[in-house]
């Protein structure tokens, strides 16, 4: 397995996100998962330069960090990260990264750790299963072979996808948990 040289920024990321999410009833590892993807590419589409420059892959299920099992491990032995599963609904439970020991917010600059804050607050007022559809209408994701590298330069490939019926819900949904309604 190639080393990823970017592993201490996205464990610090995973922590601070982590962090920023533990007060939403919606955080849970999934959350975690996209808001890293999305954030580290939505920060590169604005300003050219990924929050991490982790390399992240398709998976099943969206996009994710390569290193993320391996970075959690490591935080999870370091003893500043810890799992937490609890029930949400019948026969559903929910994985839950709790911080449990120091950041280190010094390797974001000021500007990436406002980003990355009204990002996790805008992504933890959506359900999981609304945020991974957002990642996977990346294009990049829906053309990208199964453990696939996902270049950050494809944030700025757009796709035509169909407006659904489902689409335009989900899309009132999300503007209603975001008091972007009239």
């Amino acid at each position: 397995m190639k080393k990823d040289s970017h592993i201490s920024e996205l464990k610090e990321l995973m922590l601070l996100v982590s962090k920023l999410g533990e007060k939403s009833d919606y955080f849970g590892s999934t959350h975690l998962n996209k808001i890293l993807y999305l954030a580290d590419f939505y920060h590169f589409k604005l300003t050219g330069k990924p929050i991490t420059g982790a390399e992240y892959f398709k998976l099943p299920h969206g996009p994710g960090p390569k290193h993320l099992v391996p970075a959690q491990k490591q935080l999870i032995a370091e003893g500043r990260l810890s799992i937490e599963e609890r029930v949400i609904a019948p026969e559903r439970t929910q994985k839950r990264p709790v911080v449990t020991g120091e950041i280190n917010e010094d390797v974001f600059t000021p500007a990436q750790r406002d980003f990355v804050s009204k990002f996790v607050v805008w992504a933890c007022q959506i359900p999981a299963s609304q945020l991974s559809i957002l990642s996977h209408r990346h294009l990049a994701w829906e053309l990208a072979e199964l453990n696939e590298t996902i270049p950050y330069y494809t944030i700025h490939c757009t796709g035509v996808n169909p407006i659904t019926e489902s689409t335009k819900q989900w899309a009132a949904q999300v503007a209603t948990a975001a008091n972007l309604t009239n």
